[in-house]
């Protein structure tokens, strides 16, 4: 990434999970995955 440079000085990554609606009313969450996401410190140079 061109232009670009991780910045862990001032923060930390954040991660997400995301549940679809489905999950909670399934039965058998199992069968379902959750959505990840995964937030970096970038920061423009």
């Amino acid at each position: 990434m061109k232009g670009y440079t991780m910045d862990f000085s001032e923060r930390k990554y954040l991660e997400e999970v995301v549940f679809p609606k489905e999950w909670f009313l399934a039965e058998n969450t199992k069968e379902l995955q959750a959505e990840y996401k995964f937030w970096l410190p970038i920061k423009k140079q």
